[in-house]
């Protein structure tokens, strides 16, 4: 995976008001997705994370950052670069410079 442990330890980072209505990512820019329901939020740490693994042929694994190691399984890490398209992203952060 390109991504170092570092990089990861400030992309996979969740919030969610008490409603559980709101979901915030942080990377490179601060995004908020409006969701239906929040199951849980997490803390995983950077040593915890693992690369995703191979699925074998045809099956496209690079929205996937990692996979989080937790007690009793692993929770699947999203890679917002690539869950999101360029220009989703592109017009995010256009709405929130002009904000």
């Amino acid at each position: 995976m390109a991504e170092s442990p570092e990089k990861m330890k400030h992309s996979v980072r969740a919030m969610a008001d008490r409603e559980g209505k709101y979901l915030t990512l942080s990377g490179y820019i601060h995004l908020g997705c409006v969701v239906d329901a929040v199951s849980e939020v997490i803390n995983i740490s950077s040593l915890d994370i693992e690369d995703p693994p191979d699925f074998g042929v045809g099956l496209d694994s690079s929205y996937i950052l990692g996979m989080g190691k937790m007690e009793g399984g692993v929770k699947i890490l999203p890679d917002i670069d690539h869950v999101l398209s360029i220009d989703e992203v592109s017009s995010l952060s256009q709405t929130a410079y002009e904000n």
